[in-house]
């Protein structure tokens, strides 16, 4: 049986030759205006604003898919590697040469070279998401609960008053991609002294982002700071 290892490289491997079929069944022409598109691209460019762009170009979402696949995976100098691997999977079995034909595998270098560049808003918003990745676990949402918890008289058979209370529910993706939460218990006060630390907070991300636009017009992440 096969261990884990290789499971997740016959995996990464399937997907690999999926990808690169829709990526060279993709018309040339598409693929040269996404990457005009994307050489236009100015600051940094984040996954989401990638995929955006990639669906406007090309309206097929497998196809689609595959492109946006290649552009966050591959790079210009390793095309070469990528398309001799293709073509030594093609030899491996006469079913596989039939499922990736020779027209498409004609079409694919060259499509891989019009599509994968050195674009510097792509390779800005790489380097950025591999940051955040680094520098700690990624924050994915939170929630407020408000309830009231009962105080009781000394025989517990009487609620003599009762305590407002709020929860606070943090969800976080640690780096390992496991999903955590964690829970606080905040009285009014705390409350508001949290909404006062996140007013300065944001306060300090818009001073920054002016000092760092006003030396580099492009040097700031456009989708974090408003």
């Amino acid at each position: 049986m096969a261990d884990q290892t290789t499971l997740t490289a016959i995996s990464a491997m399937r997907q690999m030759i999926d990808d690169m079929l829709a990526v060279a069944s993709i018309p040339n022409e598409t693929l040269a205006q996404l990457g005009d598109r994307l050489e236009e691209q100015t600051g940094f460019l984040s996954a989401s604003a990638l995929v955006d762009i990639v669906s406007e170009v090309i309206p097929d979402d497998r196809q689609g898919q595959a492109a946006f696949n290649a552009l966050q995976n591959l790079q210009p100098d390793n095309l070469d590697q990528i398309v001799e691997r293709i073509g030594n999977w093609r030899e491996s079995s006469p079913d596989n040469r039939k499922r990736f034909g020779d027209d498409l595998f004609g079409n694919l270098k060259q499509n891989l070279t019009t599509l994968v560049r050195d674009y510097p808003a792509v390779n800005r918003g790489k380097k950025a998401d591999r940051l955040r990745n680094i520098l700690g676990n990624e924050f994915l949402g939170a929630i407020f609960i408000c309830d009231a918890r009962p105080v009781f008289n000394k025989e517990r058979d009487q609620i003599e008053g009762m305590i407002p209370i709020t929860t606070l529910k943090l969800v976080y993706e640690r780096q390992n991609e496991a999903r955590e939460e964690i829970e606080l218990a905040l009285n009014a006060e705390q409350l508001k002294s949290l909404r006062e630390e996140a007013e300065k907070a944001e306060k300090k991300l818009s001073t920054l982002s002016e000092a760092i636009t006003g030396w580099l017009p492009e040097g700031c992440l456009n989708d974090e700071v408003e």
